[in-house]
C-alpha cells in the first residue's frame, strides 16, 4: 500500500471535513494543479498574495462566488486578465494580471473552484461549483483588462467590501 504524504493526508482530511468527496475532490486537485502552475508565482502557493503586486485570494473570491455578478467577475478575471490599481483587504495593488484564455474552460472552472473554496477552506453560503459551461459563457464576452478592473470595482461596491 502506498503511503500518503502529510500534505495529501491534510488535503484529504480538509475535503472530507467540508463534505467534498468524489468529483468535487477531483476538481480541487485539478484546480490546485492549475493554480500551482499558473497563479502561485504571483499569488503565492497558499494564495496569500504579495504586497503591492498580487492580492490575497483567500477571502474575496469565496465571497464573489456567491453572487451572479461576482461569478462573472471571477470568470472575466481569469479569461481577460486585469490591470490597474485596486484595493484588497486594506492594501493597495497595482499589478498586471495576464489572461489565461489559453487554458480550457474545464481547467479555468477547476481553478476558480479551488480559489473560491480550496484556498479559504470554505465556500460562501449558497455558492455552487463553477462549471466549464459557465466559463464558456464568460469567454463569449471579451473585455479589456481595464474593463475587468472597473467590473471588479462595481462588484466590490455592491458587496460592501
Amino acid at each position: 500500500m502506498k503511503r500518503m504524504t502529510f500534505t495529501a493526508r491534510a488535503t484529504a482530511a480538509m475535503l472530507l471535513a467540508l463534505g467534498m468527496t468524489g468529483a468535487m475532490a477531483q476538481d480541487m486537485s485539478a484546480g490546485k494543479a492549475v493554480f500551482s502552475s499558473n497563479c502561485a508565482v504571483c499569488h503565492q502557493a497558499a494564495g496569500q498574495g504579495q504586497d503591492g503586486l498580487a492580492p490575497a485570494l483567500t477571502t474575496y473570491p469565496g465571497r464573489y462566488a456567491s453572487t451572479e455578478a461576482g461569478r462573472k467577475l471571477l470568470a472575466h478575471v481569469v479569461l481577460n486578465g486585469m490591470v490597474g490599481a485596486i484595493e484588497n483587504g486594506g492594501k493597495q495593488y497595482n499589478g498586471n494580471m495576464p489572461n489565461f484564455r489559453a487554458l480550457s474552460d474545464a481547467e479555468l472552472a477547476d481553478v476558480l473552484n479551488y480559489i473560491a473554496t480550496g484556498l479559504s477552506g470554505a465556500s460562501a453560503g449558497g455558492s455552487q461549483p463553477f462549471t466549464a459551461d459557465e466559463v464558456k459563457a464568460g469567454r463569449a464576452q471579451s473585455l479589456t483588462p481595464a474593463e475587468v478592473r472597473r467590473q471588479r470595482a462595481d462588484v466590490v461596491r455592491e458587496a460592501g467590501l
